[in-house]
């Protein structure tokens, strides 16, 4: 899992070639990594499906499975993860703001 997420990052050829569906999707059995009692595995399954709901308008969560767990783990995981992009890009817009108001007052005191 974690090299086709690599490679679909990655390798614009692999990502184009990739037509998500529900039987595929079923086939990939990601609700199995989803749900791992194994960090590194269930980070990778919500990953790469996070990834392919972002990409992929056509797919939805319950195509990833039919386990209400899964779907609110992934949903779950979504949720955190766009809050804490959203919290850095709020972060570097403040930084850029600051370094402009110290760029625009050093340039009218010299």
């Amino acid at each position: 899992m974690k090299l086709l997420l690599t490679y679909l990052r990655n390798d614009q050829s692999v990502f184009n070639m990739l037509k998500p569906n529900k039987p595929l999707l079923r086939k990939i059995n990601l609700d199995k990594y989803i749900l791992s009692s194994q960090p590194s595995e269930a980070a990778v399954g919500l990953e790469l499906s996070s990834f392919l709901l972002r990409y992929h308008s056509d797919i939805d969560y319950n195509d990833f499975s039919d386990d209400p767990a899964a779907v609110k783990k992934l949903r779950r995981y979504e949720g955190v993860k766009y809050a804490a992009e959203l919290e850095q890009l709020t972060k570097i817009v403040e930084d850029i703001r600051y370094w402009n108001t110290i760029n625009s007052q050093s340039g009218r005191n010299s």
